[in-house]
């Protein structure tokens, strides 16, 4: 007699966990004689995959399982959120966000700036995580589906009615208390309309004003002059080209359309944000006082008598700038 030996290749099994994201499959059984195949990418709303993580090992963007590898393996999906980050506040009306990654610069303003105040001395300031700005001033209508109601003065219609042609036009006279106050206010009713958008990020995030570091920080864009664009101030009593190019102002936008514009209107900087110079004022989240004059990390100042604005040129009028931090803010 002759006998032959045969075998049945044993069963092994790949498990996905796409960690809150939608993959093709979240199992697949493979055996050693068959086995060529490579992991499928996931996806998830506002985030950007960044690889399959084996064992709690660093994530890979591709994994192929080659013939003849045995054994049970569960792989996890890491995420990162994205760097543009677009919410729904209602039907056709959008916020849209974008990342300011952590770094460090100098804030302030050279002793030899034109145009400098004897308040702006420079100092190093670190920002240790990254944090998303809005893309834009927020506008009148965005202030209106959540808050309800218009303050500004250049609206098109009743405070009580939705803007249409004024929709776009940033919204202002726009109170602090208008933007802090616990419940009422316009961070605590955005984060509270926006709570199932928020648990879609894979760290818990939520709206706020930024700090003064933050604000200049994603103005500057990693630029290190006068303005966002990389150039001086070369004018400071009349029309500046260089600030044209960004910002409107009192010297260019005319008698004829003396009131904040339309949001957008002037080139964004390296990161994308608009109009962080000129148009309107913009709330920040501490107080004023006299800045450091050694190198900080995170500033952020809580007493004091008056709340800081940046980067407006409409008198007495102030937006409501929005950030997405880790709770709690710094």
């Amino acid at each position: 007699r002759t006998y032959t030996a045969d075998f049945t290749p044993s069963t092994f099994t790949i498990t996905l966990n796409p960690s809150d994201g939608t993959v093709e499959y979240t199992s697949k059984n493979y055996n050693v004689e068959t086995a060529t195949f490579t992991l499928p990418t996931p996806t998830r709303n506002k985030c950007k995959f960044l690889g399959w993580s084996l064992n709690s090992g660093a994530p890979v963007e591709s994994v192929e399982i080659a013939q003849g590898t045995h054994e049970n393996r569960t792989y996890v999906a890491r995420w990162t959120m994205d760097d543009v980050l677009t919410f729904t506040l209602a039907e056709g009306v959008t916020l849209e966000m974008r990342r300011c990654p952590a770094g460090t610069f100098q804030m302030g303003s050279p002793t030899t700036e034109n145009g400098r105040d004897n308040n702006e001395k420079q100092h190093s300031v670190t920002i240790s995580k990254d944090f998303w700005m809005g893309t834009y001033e927020v506008t009148q209508e965005q202030y209106f589906v959540i808050m309800g109601t218009n303050p500004s003065q250049f609206r098109d219609s009743d405070a009580s009615v939705r803007p249409t042609t004024s929709a776009n036009y940033p919204v202002e006279r726009v109170a602090s208390t208008y933007i802090l106050t616990e419940s009422t206010g316009f961070n605590a009713k955005l984060n509270a309309s926006l709570t199932a958008q928020l648990a879609q990020l894979p760290l818990s995030y939520k709206f706020d004003l930024p700090t003064e570091a933050q604000w200049e920080y994603a103005c500057r864009a990693g630029t290190t002059k006068a303005l966002n664009n990389d150039k001086d101030i070369t004018n400071i009593d009349s029309e500046d080209s260089n600030l044209n190019e960004v910002a409107w102002y009192k010297q260019n936008w005319g008698t004829a359309n003396n009131k904040p514009h339309t949001v957008g209107g002037k080139a964004p900087n390296a990161w994308g944000l608009y109009d962080m110079h000129g148009n309107v004022w913009e709330w920040c989240k501490d107080m004023y006082a006299d800045y450091p004059t050694t190198a900080v990390t995170n500033p952020f100042c809580e007493g004091g008598t008056y709340r800081v604005w940046r980067g407006g040129a409409w008198p007495k009028t102030r937006r409501a700038v929005v950030r997405l931090s880790e709770a709690p803010p710094p």
